[in-house]
């Protein structure tokens, strides 16, 4: 019941919260639907990712039936680079009926490595040009979130 629960808390601590939800179609991303403004929908460069952007797009539109103002667009997200798939991704989610983010977040162990460490991306030492690279995509996805929700 995100759509009822998060309404009052808007303002009031917060003004910004995120929502990570399951990747499988439940009731769960439903509800979340319905109470974002914006919804941004991962896909990995797999044919089975693109292929299940579809039943994500059924759902916004179920929500948007019944209400849901939230905005969407695709990110690609575990991208591995020099890649065929890496390349048709983006072609492919070009198709579908949402825009699809500039920034894209490549493959990387430093993603796993902060998060078993319970950091960020950001906020680990940039000691490595890997985490420089992916502090830096994080920064970009963020701005570029930042530009499409205010539009």
């Amino acid at each position: 019941m995100l759509h009822r629960d998060l309404p009052p808390l808007i303002g009031n601590p917060y003004t910004v919260i995120l929502i990570d939800g399951p990747g499988k179609l439940t009731d769960i991303p439903r509800s979340a639907i319905m109470a974002s403004d914006v919804v941004l929908i991962p896909v990995q460069p797999s044919p089975y990712d693109v292929w299940s952007s579809a039943d994500i797009i059924k759902i916004l539109k179920e929500a948007q039936s019944f209400g849901a103002k939230a905005k969407a667009a695709f990110v690609v997200n575990r991208k591995i680079p020099n890649t065929v798939l890496g390349r048709e991704v983006t072609e492919a989610l070009a198709e579908q009926e949402l825009p699809v983010f500039e920034t894209q977040i490549q493959q990387r162990q430093c993603y796993a490595t902060t998060a078993g460490d319970g950091l960020t991306v950001s906020e680990m030492k940039a000691t490595e040009a890997s985490h420089k690279q992916a502090a830096e995509e994080i920064r970009s996805l963020v701005e570029e979130l930042v530009r499409f929700a205010n539009v």
